[in-house]
């Protein structure tokens, strides 16, 4: 979640425990946003249950009670990585997941879902480096963007971001209630009205196509659907990205880490013109500079 949403302080520890799952999962989401629990366990869960590498690497994004993949049929060995701005939220995932799946690894950080998003900064945990070890197979922002604040075109921008901290072959997965574009019940317009007033949530303005559209552009195969007024999203085979001045293109390799220093390249036309530098470690990862 970002640091700058007043709903943080709704997630406190009693309220995690033993209200959360009942309240947002069993009541709202299927009374209000018409998009039951069992609908979004499954979206969430059928890319887990495709997963059948060793070691399997997967990022949790604004992590809740850990609901998901405490249900979800997590490979053996996998490790976990839950990111969440409020350290609340984070303990209580882990202790969750680590009860359910024993034979895990689960690390936590607290990160803005903003800064995980932008490929200028480098300021990510060490879990979440690009490299052969901080590359995931799946990325989950269930029930995120609705708590973030700002436009859904940033944070549809933000979701595609994401894209490079997936594996070549990963997913990105996610769900968001919408408050643009959607009819809400009676139950649903009294929900939104007053979280949006208390600064829980931020998706009054929010639609469909700016958070989509986003995605399409970051990634090769984009599927959603609308399900009541939750929007359920999943994104795969991110496109090449360019980081500083160099393009990155993994398609059979997993990115590893290396130096580069970008040096301008002019072609006679004065467009700036790619080309080719030495490969990186991994078999099909080629950079190119470029003048940005």
């Amino acid at each position: 979640m970002s640091a700058s949403t007043l709903g943080n302080a709704v997630y406190f520890p009693l309220f995690l425990r033993w209200l959360y799952d009942t309240l947002v999962l069993g009541f709202y989401c299927p009374l209000a946003w018409g998009c039951p629990r069992d609908v979004l366990s499954g979206h969430y869960s059928k890319h887990i249950s495709s997963l059948v590498k060793p070691n399997a690497r997967l990022l949790d994004i604004s992590v809740g009670t850990g609901f998901f993949m405490q249900r979800a049929p997590l490979p053996p060995d996998s490790i976990i990585v839950l990111a969440d701005i409020n350290q609340n939220p984070l303990a209580e995932a882990q202790h969750r997941i680590q009860l359910a799946h024993p034979d895990v690894i689960v690390d936590t950080v607290q990160a803005d879902v903003f800064v995980l998003g932008d490929r200028h900064t480098s300021q990510l945990p060490s879990s979440l480096h690009m490299g052969s070890n901080g590359q995931f197979d799946v990325i989950s922002c269930m029930l995120l963007l609705h708590c973030l604040p700002g436009s859904s075109k940033r944070k549809g921008e933000a979701m595609a971001e994401l894209g490079r901290l997936l594996k070549p072959d990963g997913v990105l997965v996610g769900a968001t209630v919408l408050g643009g574009g959607v009819k809400h019940n009676t139950f649903g317009r009294f929900l939104m009205f007053w979280h949006n007033l208390l600064g829980v949530f931020h998706n009054n303005k929010d639609y469909a196509a700016d958070i989509v559209e986003p995605l399409k552009a970051g990634f090769k195969y984009v599927d959603w659907q609308m399900v009541g007024t939750t929007l359920l999203f999943e994104a795969k085979a991110p496109r090449a990205r360019s980081i500083g001045r160099v393009w990155l293109w993994a398609p059979k390799g997993i990115v590893r880490d290396f130096v580069y220093t970008a040096a301008p390249q002019t072609a006679m036309n004065g467009e700036p013109q790619a080309r080719l530098t030495e490969e990186a470690e991994t078999e099909g990862l080629q950079s190119f500079r470029s003048q940005a």
